[in-house]
């Protein structure tokens, strides 16, 4: 998501140009056919709510499922009155997050016991990305205990965040993209492969793009990954 309208919330040709690479890097290197590939680009926050759950619902027990989602997220109060992060599509409303904005944490347990593939890949390249797991009491110190980790497991759900609780997703310069997207590519290409085996496991992916952005950020951006199996 890239051309947001409201509140003078930045737009990200960025992001944009960081999903369209991540789309042809997916199909050049084998992983996803082009024709299995649901591609939205400027999504509205149903159609982020609405394109999830189909996924979740339709994959069957052989289906290899990945979501990737670049664009703008928002730190904000649930209705449970507790601090939240949300993915913000294009007509997000700053003031009205809840219902303007998606929670995926909220809705994750929901849609995760519909879930029947057995490989599931989520990767979110976003501010305050790792905040998208829990929910927070308002003291920012104490931490929700949520059944999000837990489904993880039940559903061998791997997750890859861009970013901290609360950091900023860095980008490289104008309309150049992310720091975070830029080394998952460069990774998924072959520069992951730390050990120089056949193929590139996702604690390759996920060790070598830590270490690389947050190197390229002296240390403001530290990605982070729930990886079950």
């Amino acid at each position: 998501a890239g051309d947001y309208k409201y509140d003078n919330i930045p737009k990200l040709p960025g992001a944009i140009e960081d999903a369209r690479r991540i789309k042809q890097a997916l199909i050049e290197t084998g992983m996803v056919k082009e024709e299995h590939i649901t591609y939205i680009e400027d999504p509205v926050f149903t159609e982020i709510k609405f394109q999830l759950e189909d996924l979740f619902e339709k994959g069957e027990a052989q289906d290899r499922l990945i979501f990737y989602f670049a664009g703008h997220s928002e730190v904000g109060i649930n209705e449970e009155g507790q601090q939240d992060t949300f993915l913000c599509g294009i007509y997000v409303r700053k003031d009205r997050l809840e219902e303007s904005a998606y929670n995926f944490r909220e809705h994750f347990e929901e849609i995760g016991k519909k879930l029947k593939a057995e490989q599931t890949l989520m990767i979110f390249d976003t501010c305050y990305a790792g905040g998208i797991r829990r929910a927070r009491k308002l003291d920012i110190l104490s931490i929700e205990k949520t059944g999000f980790e837990a489904m993880a497991q039940a559903k061998g759900v791997n997750f890859l965040f861009s970013s901290g609780e609360e950091e900023i997703s860095q980008e490289i310069g104008e309309n150049q993209g992310g720091w975070y997207t830029h080394y998952l590519l460069e990774g998924l290409q072959g520069s992951a492969n730390l050990d120089g085996d056949d193929y590139i496991n996702l604690k390759e992916l996920s060790t070598y793009v830590q270490q690389k952005v947050s190197k390229s950020t002296s240390g403001a951006q530290n990605p982070m990954s729930i990886i079950m199996k």
